[in-house]
């Protein structure tokens, strides 16, 4: 998360830092940097959702394969909730939008929306890590542990995307820091 802040201020432009001496462009800038921020951590969480979606079209064509029907069934779920939620974030509204924004975010919620980002992309990573164990299982043809890593998924992405309608509510103004 830290380091996404260091790049956006590392990549200005001479022009930026012009922008940031002159008085008046200096908030305007700095809220643009936050703006890419944003969309860079947004694009983060959706391409490791991505990664875990392909990982969950992997374990559940085995299963096709296999005709583990009664596993089947609860993976092609994993598949439709992690493929939706990637959609959902990748095309969810900006931290900060801008002058003409239609929400317009204080500066002080942008710091909470970082917050609940660094907690999604600790979410993301420990759904990476039940699709390895899930993969793992499944090559060894361990069924009950694989039924238990699904499940384990399932609540992994009921969670993220929990956070992650907070964090939208946060931009609403509607959720718990509104």
């Amino acid at each position: 998360m830290v380091g996404i802040r260091e790049r956006v201020s590392e990549d200005r432009t001479f022009l930026k830092k012009l922008e940031l001496a002159i008085p008046g462009f200096r908030g305007y800038r700095k809220r643009e940097d936050r703006r890419v921020a944003d969309a860079l951590l947004r694009k983060q969480l959706a391409d490791g959702l991505k990664e875990c979606g392909k990982q969950a079209e992997e374990i559940r064509d085995v299963l096709a394969s296999q005709m583990e029907l009664d596993l089947l069934k609860s993976a092609g779920y994993v598949v439709n909730e992690i493929n939706a939620l990637e959609a959902k974030v990748r095309h969810a509204e900006q931290g900060y939008a801008g002058v003409a924004a239609d929400i317009n975010v204080l500066e002080k919620e942008i710091e909470k929306l970082y917050e609940f980002d660094y907690m999604l992309i600790e979410n993301t990573k420990k759904l990476r890590n039940l699709m390895d164990s899930a993969n793992s299982s499944m090559d060894v043809g361990d069924i009950g542990s694989l039924k238990t890593q699904i499940r384990a998924i399932r609540a992994e992405i009921k969670n993220f995307n929990s956070l992650f309608n907070k964090r939208i509510g946060t931009i609403t103004n509607t959720g718990v820091f509104a």
